[in-house]
C-alpha cells in the first residue's frame, strides 16, 4: 500500500494527544458511586488514506475513543486533552462551531438496523446529511444519492424502501453510503462488521478498502477483531483499561507483540498464533537467532 499522504504543513489529519474521558458517579440511595475513566491519557496519529486499528477488550475504552473525537460524548462526561484535525483543536468547541468540521468526519456503527431511522425511506436516509449541510439542489442531492446506492451495491429499488426490509449486510451498505455522501476526510468506524456473518463482513470490508482508495479515506478502526483488523488495517493500537499500551505498524504490533498484553490479546484470537509465530521466527533470523 501507498504511504499515507500528510496534510499542509507536515500535519497529520487527526493527533490526538493525552486524551482522557471521565463519567461521574451515578447518585443513588447509598450516594454516589465512583468516577469512571474510561480514557487515561491516550495519543496518537492518524495520517491521510491511512487505517488505524484500535483494538482491545470490550469495556477498554475504543468506542469512547471514537465518540470523543466526533465531539459525541454525553453532556456530563469530563474530557480533557487535545484532538487536533488538520492542525486545530477541536475539543471542547461548541456545536456550532463544530458543524462545518462534522462535514468532513463521520461514523459508521456497530448496529445498521439501530443507527437508521425505521420511519425514513432509504433514499432519504441516504441524502439526509446533503440536506443538512445544503449540498446542492434537491434534484442534485436525489441523483448523489442514487449514484452512492449504485457505489455501494444496493439496487435503485432501495430508495423508495424502508430499513427492515433489508439485511444486515444491505443495511451497513446503506449506512457506509450515508457516512461518505459528504465525501469526508475521516471516518469512524466503530465495530462496524461484528454483527455480520463472515462472508458478509468481508464484502463490507472489500467496499470500505474500495472507497478508501477512490477517495484517500482515513479511518479509525475500532474492533475487538483481531484478524479483521490484520486484514484491513495499516497501524495498529492495542488499548487495556483505558490505555494504549502498544502501537506501531501491523506487522510489529501483531506480528511480534512486545506487550504481554498484547501477546494474551492475539494468542486468543483465531487463527492469529500464525502470525505471531512467523513474526517471531523472522525476528529471530534478523537478530541471528
Amino acid at each position: 500500500m501507498d504511504e499515507p499522504t500528510r496534510t499542509a504543513g507536515n500535519e497529520p489529519l487527526l493527533a490526538v494527544a493525552d486524551l482522557r474521558v471521565v463519567f461521574p458517579g451515578r447518585s443513588g440511595l447509598l450516594g454516589r458511586g465512583p468516577a469512571l475513566t474510561a480514557v487515561d491519557g491516550v495519543s496518537f496519529r492518524l495520517e491521510k488514506g491511512e487505517s488505524l486499528g484500535l483494538v482491545g477488550e470490550s469495556g477498554c475504552g475504543k468506542s469512547t475513543i471514537g465518540r470523543a473525537v466526533l465531539g459525541l460524548l454525553p453532556p456530563n462526561a469530563i474530557m480533557s486533552g487535545s484532538v487536533r484535525f488538520d492542525g486545530r483543536d477541536i475539543a471542547g468547541l461548541p456545536a456550532r462551531a463544530l458543524r462545518p468540521w462534522r462535514r468532513r468526519a463521520q461514523i459508521i456503527f456497530q448496529d445498521p438496523g439501530g443507527s437508521l431511522n425505521p420511519r425514513m425511506r432509504v433514499g432519504s436516509i441516504i441524502a439526509e446529511p446533503l440536506r443538512v449541510h445544503r449540498a446542492g439542489s434537491p434534484a442534485e442531492i436525489a441523483a448523489r444519492a442514487a449514484m452512492l446506492m449504485d457505489r455501494c451495491g444496493l439496487p435503485r429499488t432501495a430508495a423508495d424502501r424502508y430499513p427492515h426490509e433489508f439485511s444486515g449486510g444491505q443495511k451497513q451498505r446503506i449506512a457506509i453510503a450515508r457516512a461518505v455522501a459528504l465525501e469526508p476526510d475521516l471516518i469512524i468506524c466503530d465495530e462496524p462488521t461484528s454483527a455480520l456473518d463472515v462472508s458478509v463482513q468481508a464484502q463490507i470490508l472489500n467496499l470500505l478498502k474500495e472507497l478508501q482508495a477512490e477517495k484517500r479515506l482515513s479511518y479509525l478502526f475500532i474492533s475487538h477483531d483481531i484478524a479483521v483488523v490484520h486484514h484491513f488495517c495499516d497501524r495498529v493500537a492495542v488499548m487495556q483499561a483505558g490505555k494504549v499500551v502498544e502501537s506501531g505498524p501491523r506487522s510489529e504490533v501483531l506480528g511480534s507483540p512486545r506487550h504481554e498484553y498484547s501477546r494474551t490479546l492475539i494468542s486468543a484470537a483465531p487463527g492469529m498464533h500464525r502470525h505471531m509465530s512467523a513474526g517471531a521466527a523472522a525476528a529471530g533470523r534478523a537478530s541471528g537467532g
